[in-house]
């Protein structure tokens, strides 16, 4: 069992304009946890170690189309991009891909950065090509990470 050291619940607008925000918070890695967080904190984890970058969860996002703010899962910040992550289920693929599109391309209105986006699809695929081929409709800036 290990314990990483997480920013959450931050705003996206502190992480663009490099302001400190949200708080650390102390979660438990290990493959047998079953929360609800337990693949956020694993892949914040994974991003953290592996591209050196600054890693949030649960990060608010206030939205023109939205009367309450949203939430993105797990946002990374490197010195190239601004990337966010969006785990979902076959069932709401379609869904989540086309309001991951609709955040980015808010976010790049309103602030002079790149912004990536990632589908991270929480079931096993038969065809990952059919749900990339369905993203590259979408979106040039959205990429399909399958989870295993």
């Amino acid at each position: 069992m290990t314990i990483v050291e997480l920013n959450d619940n931050n705003n996206i607008e502190n992480i663009v304009n490099h302001i400190p925000g949200g708080k650390i918070r102390k979660c438990v890695l290990s493959e047998k946890n079953i929360e609800r967080l337990s693949p956020i904190i694993r892949l914040a984890h994974y991003i953290e170690n592996s591209d050196n970058a600054k890693v949030y969860i649960q990060v608010k996002f206030d939205s023109k189309y939205s009367p309450r703010p949203k939430r993105l899962e797990v946002v990374s910040e490197t010195n190239e991009a601004i990337s966010i992550f969006k785990f979902c289920k076959k069932s709401t693929f379609e869904k989540e891909c086309l309001e991951t599109q609709r955040v980015i391309t808010e976010l790049k209105e309103k602030y002079q950065v790149i912004f990536k986006g990632y589908i991270v699809l929480s079931e096993i695929i038969e065809d990952y090509r059919l749900f990339q081929n369905r993203i590259n409709e979408i979106s040039k800036d959205i990429t399909l990470i399958c989870r295993s």
